[in-house]
């Protein structure tokens, strides 16, 4: 009897094709990822972290709808209409520089600011206003001039109704000072930043959920401290009225967040409610 030939498989040398096809549709899945997520409206990614965060908290557990991550109805402006606030404060600062210097009834208190008190430019960050010191406070103080409150009450009209944050920073020159109220140029710059604050917010009317003071003291300097030119420069207070995608990243108030967090502890029971009376007839002790 003949054997049987015994037919041996043909070895397959394409099998790693199939590997290779698996790698290259996941890389290729990978990228369509790292794409889609490079398109994300910074914006819309920003509302829908904040209202995820109030669920966390325990809020309103219902997301609100998309449309509303437009940032209609806000009243933010953009870059391009912060361009014309500019050019009305300034115009709004030389008629108020005219009518002081004409002025001999008394009203308007502007005579001993020079013209280049107050300059403004914008940029990344939005609409910044630059007011030198001299034009707001005595040397080394922080309470504010009477002639700060026209120049101040001007800018507010005109910053008043946008929705966009609004940061009050105080700056100095690298002078040391060393008093008892003001150890530092740290409390210094924030002094006065506080108090231009406090005269938007009080006497002007705006927002105070969204306006910041702060105080960098002689650390964010415009110019060379090493001249008085330069120095001059560096004491100032700037009023930025953060560009819109700014004003978004800045913290935001949030009503309900003292109702949503739980307390630290239990509320406990009034003492008198937990502490029981026994009465023991002495007979009962002999027992």
């Amino acid at each position: 009897m003949v054997p049987k030939k015994r037919i041996e498989d043909q070895e397959n040398h394409e099998r790693w094709l199939l590997t290779y096809a698996d790698l290259i549709t996941l890389l290729l899945a990978f990228f369509i990822v790292m794409y889609s997520m490079s398109k994300i409206d910074a914006k819309r990614f920003g509302k829908v972290s904040e209202q995820l965060s109030n669920v966390l908290r325990g809020g309103n557990t219902v997301l609100p709808q998309m449309q509303d991550f437009d940032g209609a109805g806000s009243g933010m402006l953009r870059l391009g209409e912060l361009r014309t606030i500019q050019s009305q404060i300034e115009q709004k600062f030389s008629r108020l520089l005219q009518l002081s210097r004409g002025n001999t009834t008394g009203g308007l208190q502007l005579d001993q600011i020079p013209a280049d008190a107050i300059s403004t430019e914008v940029g990344e960050r939005g609409l910044t206003i630059h007011i030198k010191d001299r034009a707001l406070f005595e040397s080394g103080k922080a309470e504010l001039r009477s002639t700060a409150m026209d120049v101040l009450s001007a800018i507010a009209n005109e910053i008043g109704n946008i929705g966009n944050h609004i940061c009050v920073e105080g700056h100095t020159d690298n002078v040391p000072i060393n008093t008892a109220t003001f150890p530092s140029n740290w409390e210094l710059s924030t002094a006065r930043a506080t108090n231009v604050v406090r005269f938007l917010v009080e006497d002007n009317g705006l927002s105070p959920e969204r306006i910041s003071a702060r105080g960098f003291g002689e650390f964010r300097p415009v110019a060379s401290n090493a001249s008085d030119k330069g120095r001059n420069l560096n004491r100032r207070v700037d009023i930025v009225i953060l560009s819109e995608d700014l004003s978004l990243v800045e913290p935001q108030s949030n009503d309900r967040v003292a109702e949503t967090i739980p307390p630290i502890r239990p509320e406990m029971p009034e003492l008198e409610d937990t502490i029981k009376r026994v009465s023991v007839e002495p007979d009962q002790l002999e027992r």
